[in-house]
């Protein structure tokens, strides 16, 4: 990093820990809501949208569609992301113009709500398809995001349509955005930086709006308690040298006490697995357990903080994994410990959320909305019902009965072996077992649905000939379409309610199997319209291959792209070389496939350019990147077995051609490298020679470029030099 920038980021730095210990919360936080239909909210952000023509004719746009629904249940209180691509709402590039057009202004007009959680992105946070923070934070971007939030917050207070509103401006998930910069100091500390400037632009249009009738605050959203790990968040690793030293860093224990908020915000799907301990598991008492961590950890530099600062940002259940019926019974024991007396006080819970999700090239992830929107079914659920009672105060009895698949053996088996081996081409007949009578399925009317990333099938009588039920037993042959690989499948019984679900595996001995794509040239893990991919596997033809991308977009749309032949550049049986299609379309969700000569298709593997996405522009402004694979090694032997003193080799894209800075940290070491007879740069490689002072272990690498903006780090291993340590004791020297 620059001089000049690494003093400003200090400056800034230094500003901000400042705050953190001399401020308190400059607009005092109100009292939790009274009522539960204020205090529980819901999200509506990323769901399934086929059903959306079908149910407005278009009369309405997508975010107040879904924001009927949330009214429809009861609450008051809703959580939306800002801007609204996800929508298919324009972008404008500015928060307050986008606040300010027609859908926005609707929906925060909307005498129906009286708290918005604004999930919110600036152009300073996200661009180019790159985290702004993710290289280094600088004056400038902190500049510039401050001043767009203080922007969108003139807007929200100057509004008196606005008056009597609440909006509260957050971030998402800080554990899972940083996820892939995590173990760098430098990013943590932009991380801060980030929040701050936020935080910042928020206090800044709060003293410009005084008299202002509407609220506005600012907030944080963590994610984890316990690292990845399992250990506590905070806690040391016991060997920094071989294991990273912020291996069990989170942001609750390192960004949230250090920003100056006015709320904090937990996704709690970590605490929500206490079920998996038993069914009996408190939601309550877990909650307290690790909101309470949470508190002590941030009053450590916050001693002003209270539980009415918090906010449980998401909580979900997957009716996928527990079933229906169960969920339901879970959801009206999350609303009671949200409100109980003797629990944590958070002032709001937000459900994820009011209707299905889009498929996020999972197979389990989309079970989570009020409404169900799959399978060309639209409709209140079970939990949904609960939920819209349990809002307006009613009494609500807990749900027995099915449908439930058996668990142990699985419930879903090959009918013929009775075995989970699954084969496609031809298709395996199937046995789905009910848990048993205390959970049957219907005694007819049942359908088995299997979602597979972003395909979906449904098998009933009507489609399948050989199907047959009862409310034990059903059986039918899987449904052409299915593909190699993994996927989900769960029973719908006749008045469409869900078992959970079973994750199955389709094999087929014939079809070709695709264990990798990467871009062939730098192999960053970039995928963009027209790059060269190299796909690696098994079963292809020789010659005659067929490659294809397909994609979702955030509005459901389907699209499938075939590679043109004279783009297929190299083929074998283990290796095919292809450009991708100069026409794909930049969005969310895409994955590659396979058909070889005889017709027969490969699994969907997919393409994700970045956390999350999938194919994206091309960007050459953007930060340096080393190489995914391969990108340092021993630059003489070509090895990645490296010792210490080592010149190495870091491949990449959009280095410096001159001006370049290596970085290497081991433990809580860090090495500017030398440019020494040694060094070379250029913009797609760097030679450098390693510090002699490396000892065996776990090193990292990242090239900051002439502008100071940062590579991820590429973990390295530092190999034992022949001879070192201590020399064997020989007999006789004792």
């Amino acid at each position: 990093m620059p001089k000049s920038r690494r003093y400003r980021f200090f400056v800034l730095t230094a500003f901000f820990v400042s705050l953190a210990f001399t401020s308190a919360i400059e607009a005092q936080v109100p009292s939790q809501p009274t009522q539960t239909a204020d205090r529980v909210g819901i999200y509506a952000w990323g769901f399934e949208a086929s059903a959306y023509q079908s149910q407005t004719g278009g009369a309405v746009d997508r975010l107040n569609w879904a924001a009927d629904k949330v009214a429809e249940i009861g609450s008051r209180t809703i959580r939306l992301t800002l801007p609204g691509v996800v929508y298919g709402l324009p972008n404008s590039g500015d928060l307050a113009q986008v606040a300010a057009s027609p859908a926005y202004d609707k929906l925060f007009s909307d005498p129906r709500f009286k708290t918005y959680l604004l999930t919110t992105t600036t152009t300073g946070a996200f661009i180019d398809s790159e985290y702004s923070w993710s290289d280094g934070y600088t004056q400038s971007e902190y500049d510039a995001t401050r001043a767009e939030i203080g922007r969108l917050g003139d807007y929200l207070l100057g509004n008196p349509r606005y008056a009597g509103k609440t909006f509260i401006i957050l971030n998402w998930e800080a554990d899972n955005e940083i996820e892939l910069f995590n173990t760098k100091q430098s990013i943590w500390e932009a991380f801060v930086a980030w929040i701050q400037s936020r935080a910042d632009g928020v206090k800044d249009a709060r003293g410009r709006n005084p008299n202002s009738a509407a609220k506005l605050y600012s907030g944080f959203e963590f994610s984890l308690t316990k690292s990845r790990s399992g250990a506590p968040c905070g806690t040391p690793v016991d060997d920094p040298i071989r294991e990273s030293p912020l291996k069990n860093r989170c942001a609750v224990d390192y960004i949230a006490p250090r920003v100056d908020v006015d709320y904090y915000s937990y996704s709690s799907w970590q605490t929500l697995d206490v079920k998996f301990e038993g069914l009996n598991a408190s939601y309550k008492d877990a909650l307290k357990r690790d909101l309470d961590f949470a508190l002590a950890k941030i009053r450590e530099k916050r001693p002003e903080i209270q539980e009415r600062n918090f906010i449980i940002g998401e909580f979900g259940i997957h009716r996928t994994r527990w079933s229906e019926k169960t969920v339901a019974n879970f959801v009206a024991e999350m609303i009671d410990a949200v409100t109980a007396t003797d629990g944590f006080q958070v002032s709001y819970a937000v459900w994820w959320q009011i209707i299905d999700n889009l498929p996020f090239n999972l197979v389990w992830d989309e079970g989570f909305g009020l409404f169900r929107s799959r399978n060309g079914l639209f409709y209140l659920n079970l939990v949904g019902d609960v939920f819209k009672r349990k809002l307006a105060g009613q009494t609500v009895t807990p749900l027995a009965g099915g449908p439930a698949l058996r668990r142990s053996p699985p419930g879903i088996v090959n009918a013929v072996i009775g075995e989970t081996d699954f084969q496609l081409n031809p298709n395996s007949r199937i046995n789905v077992f009910a848990n048993g009578t205390d959970t049957p399925f219907s005694a007819s009317g049942n359908r088995v649905t299997i979602e597979q990333m972003m395909n979906q099938f449904m098998v009933t009588r009507d489609n399948a000939p050989d199907f047959t039920e009862s409310a034990m037993q059903i059986t039918a042959s899987l449904p052409a379409g299915l593909r190699p690989g993994w996927a989900f499948a769960q029973v719908l019984d006749s008045g469409g309610v869900e078992s959970q679900g079973q994750f199955v595996h389709f094999n087929c001995a014939a079809c070709p199997g695709v264990s990798e794509i990467i871009d062939s040239e730098k192999q960053l893990g970039e995928f963009h319209p027209g790059t060269v991919v190299t796909i690696t596997g098994s079963g292809f033809s020789p010659s005659g291959n067929s490659i294809a991308v397909e994609q979702e977009d955030l509005t459901g749309r389907k699209y499938r792209f075939v590679v043109a032949t004279a783009d297929v550049m190299q083929e074998s049986a283990e290796l095919i070389k292809a450009r991708l299609p100069r026409d794909l379309i930049i969005t969310k969700f895409s994955v590659g496939v396979v058909t070889n000569r005889d017709g027969l298709e490969s699994n969907m593997y997919p393409l994700r350019s970045i956390p999350y996405a999938g194919v994206t522009a091309e960007c050459p402004t953007c930060a340096p990147a080393i190489s995914v694979k391969r990108g340092v090694v021993n630059r003489d032997s070509g090895s990645e077995n490296i010792l210490p003193g080592a010149v190495v080799a870091i491949s990449g894209d959009r280095f410096s051609s001159l001006g370049n800075t290596v970085i290497v940290e081991q433990g809580s070491e860090r090495y500017t490298l030398a440019k020494d007879g040694d060094w070379r740069e250029s913009p797609t490689r760097i030679n450098a020679k390693l510090p002699d002072a490396l000892k065996p272990g776990r090193a990292q690498v990242y090239v900051v470029n002439v502008q100071g903006r940062e590579s991820k780090a590429q973990a390295i291993t530092i190999a034992r030099s022949v001879g070192s340590g201590r020399q064997p004791i020989r007999r006789g020297q004792q």
